[in-house]
C-alpha cells in the first residue's frame, strides 16, 4: 500500500512538472536581449524657482492718468515646494536731475486684483529712505507650491496733487525667501 501511494504522489508531481514545463517551453526567445538600467536623477534646483512677467506696463506716465498692467507669478521648477515667501513691492522717483524724491503713500493710488484678493494697496506702502515698499501682499508671507501661476492686475496712478516733478519713476517688484 505504502508503495502505491508513493507512486501515485510521485506520478501527480511529475505531471504537475511537466505541465509548468510546458507551460514554460510554449515560447522560445528569438532574439537578443537588450537590457539597459540608467540612473535617474531629479534636476538641480533653479536658481530662481519663481519667475515674474510683466505686461502692458506703460513707456511713459502722465501725472493724474490710471494705468492698467498684469503681473503674472509662476513656480517654474517642478521640485521647488516655495514656501514662506514675500513678494516685494518697490517704487522710487528721480526728478529731472537724477535725485532721489521722498515719495508718501498718499501720492499715489494702486489697485491689485488677483483670483484669490482685490483690493487697494498705496497704503500699505511704507518709505525705507530710498524707496516706496510694499511687502504685505499674500499675507506677507504666502507659498508658491509646484503649479502655482498666478496673474494679478494692478491699476495705479500718480495723484495730481502728489506734487511730484517731471522725471522717472522705478517700479521694482520681486519674490524674497528667508533663509534660516
Amino acid at each position: 500500500m505504502k508503495m502505491n501511494k508513493k507512486l501515485k504522489y510521485s506520478v501527480v508531481a511529475a505531471t504537475i512538472a511537466f505541465l509548468v514545463f510546458a507551460a514554460y517551453a510554449t515560447y522560445v526567445i528569438v532574439s537578443n536581449i537588450i537590457h539597459i538600467e540608467t540612473p535617474v536623477v531629479k534636476p538641480a534646483p533653479l536658481e530662481k524657482p519663481i519667475q515674474i512677467v510683466v505686461s502692458g506696463y506703460p513707456t511713459s506716465i502722465t501725472i493724474g492718468q490710471t494705468y492698467t498692467f498684469t503681473t503674472r507669478t509662476r513656480n517654474v521648477d517642478p521640485y521647488y515646494p516655495a514656501n514662506g515667501l514675500t513678494t516685494v513691492l518697490a517704487l522710487q522717483f528721480k526728478d529731472s536731475s537724477g535725485s532721489v524724491v521722498t515719495l508718501n503713500p498718499s501720492m499715489f493710488y494702486i489697485h491689485y486684483k488677483d483670483p484669490n484678493w482685490e483690493g487697494d494697496i498705496h497704503d500699505l506702502f511704507n518709505w525705507n529712505g530710498t524707496h516706496l515698499v510694499c511687502t504685505a501682499l499674500g499675507g506677507g508671507s504666502w507659498n508658491a507650491l509646484v503649479g502655482y501661476d498666478v496673474t494679478a492686475q494692478i491699476t495705479f496712478r500718480i495723484n495730481s496733487d502728489s506734487g511730484l516733478p517731471e522725471g522717472t519713476l522705478i517700479f521694482d517688484c520681486y519674490v524674497i525667501k528667508q533663509t534660516p
